[in-house]
C-alpha cells in the first residue's frame, strides 16, 4: 500500500497496516505546553508512533512508524523535537516494568529498523542509546512509484516483484541498556523538551 498523503489515506493505512495486526499498536503523543490563561496545561497532538512484531511471550516489539507534527512548539520542544520526545515516551513506556512509576509493558528489547538514507533516525536511535546491529539486505520491496530508490543492486531473473530491493539498518536496545543509562538519556531528553508533561 503506497504512504498515505491525506487524513483519510492515513486513517485507512492505520487500520489495514496496523488495527487489523494483533502484534501491532498506534499511539497518539500528545504533549502539554503549560501556557494556558488558566493555570493549566494546554495539550497538543504532537506525533503518531507505533510498535510492531510485539510478542508477549518473548517481551519483544519494534518501534514503527513515527510521524511528528511541529505546530505549536515551545522553544524547549523544538530543541528536543517531537519525533524525539515520542519516541522517548514510548521507550519509557515498553521498559518500564508494570510496578514503575509510570507503569510499562516490562520489555527485554526494543528494535528500529531504518533505511541507509535516513540520517535522522540513525542519530536518532545512537542518541537514545540504541546499538546498530548490523543491515538486513533485500528485506523490503521497494514502491518505486513513491520515488523510492532501491538498493542499487540487480533483480534475479524471473523476480517476482520485478520492483527493486531496499536494504536496512537494525538498531535495538535491550532492558540492560535500558538501565544502564538509556532511561537517563530519555529522562533528560523528557526534561529538556517537556516541562509539563507528555502522554501516549
Amino acid at each position: 500500500m503506497p504512504l498515505p498523503s491525506t487524513v483519510e489515506e492515513l486513517a485507512t493505512w492505520i487500520e489495514l497496516e496496523y488495527r487489523r495486526k494483533p502484534g501491532s499498536m498506534v499511539f497518539a503523543a500528545m504533549f502539554a505546553d503549560g501556557n494556558s490563561a488558566t493555570g493549566g496545561s494546554d495539550w497538543n497532538f504532537g506525533a503518531v508512533i507505533s510498535l510492531e512484531d510485539c510478542d508477549p511471550e518473548h517481551l519483544f516489539a519494534e518501534i514503527g512508524m513515527t510521524i511528528s507534527f511541529r505546530r505549536r512548539e515551545t522553544i524547549l520542544q523544538r530543541r528536543a523535537g517531537y519525533g524525539a520526545l515520542a519516541v522517548s515516551v514510548l521507550l519509557r513506556y515498553c521498559f518500564n516494568l508494570p510496578s514503575d512509576s509510570p507503569p510499562g509493558l516490562g520489555l527485554r528489547r526494543v528494535g528500529v529498523h531504518s533505511l541507509p538514507n535516513n540520517a535522522a533516525t540513525h542519530k536518532l536511535a545512537k542518541r537514545l542509546g540504541f546499538r546498530l546491529e548490523g543491515k538486513q539486505r533485500w528485506c523490503r520491496v521497494v514502491d518505486v512509484a513513491n520515488g523510492k530508490v532501491g538498493n542499487g543492486q540487480t533483480l534475479r531473473k524471473g523476480d517476482v516483484s520485478g520492483s527493486p530491493g531496499i536494504d536496512a539498518h537494525y538498531f535495538s536496545m535491550c532492558w540492560d541498556e535500558w538501565e544502564g543509562h538509556g532511561r537517563d538519556v530519555v529522562q533528560h531528553i523528557l526534561a529538556c523538551g517537556l516541562r509539563c508533561g507528555a502522554k501516549l
